[in-house]
């Protein structure tokens, strides 16, 4: 199955309970499809300030799912917003049709130490920009352990508000990144 078909089918699962179809977002210029669905090399395309990853399915909006078919044993992206009743959320998560390859599997484990440390220090009041800065300090700290690690793909910012907009505030970003 391609990309592109499987998040069709997502978005036409998640407008059986009811999902409208949209999502409303901040940004100046930016435009959001409800569903990406990145698999192997598509996953590692950069896009934007805010969007980390991109896909390829059309060079004149390269964003969201391809026509690559996605394969056994390579890492599958799913980013999935939906909106209800007006009020926005996503969520992204990580596939494989089959095990993945073992430095797949390594990315995976430091990304969630990284997530559970990150997340003893959130809490209502949090210095948002002392988060990002722990996330890309821990960061840097697995990256000496490992081979896995390309400069041009550093992210941004670690994670946003949800609400009547995609991507509110509070961001876990550079204090400067989303005024």
């Amino acid at each position: 199955m391609t990309e592109i078909e499987f998040g069709g089918r997502l978005e036409a699962i998640a407008k059986t309970f009811g999902h409208e179809g949209l999502l409303r977002v901040r940004s100046l210029n930016y435009e959001a499809y409800t569903w990406h669905v990145l698999s192997g090399s598509n996953g590692v395309l950069s896009a934007s300030l805010i969007l980390r990853w991109a896909g390829w399915a059309f060079p004149a909006f390269p964003v969201g799912a391809s026509f690559k078919p996605m394969k056994s044993h390579e890492p599958i992206l799913v980013d999935f917003g939906t909106c209800y009743h007006g009020y926005q959320t996503d969520e992204t998560r990580m596939f494989s049709i089959g095990k993945m390859e073992e430095k797949f599997i390594e990315a995976y484990k430091a990304c969630k130490e990284i997530h559970d440390s990150v997340l003893e220090d959130t809490c209502p009041g949090a210095d948002c920009e002392a988060i990002f800065f722990k996330t890309v300090q821990l960061a840097r700290s697995w990256v000496t352990r490992t081979a896995i690690w390309d400069p041009w793909l550093q992210t941004r910012f670690v994670a946003h508000g949800i609400g009547l907009e995609l991507n509110e505030f509070p961001f876990l970003a550079r204090a400067n990144l989303m005024s």
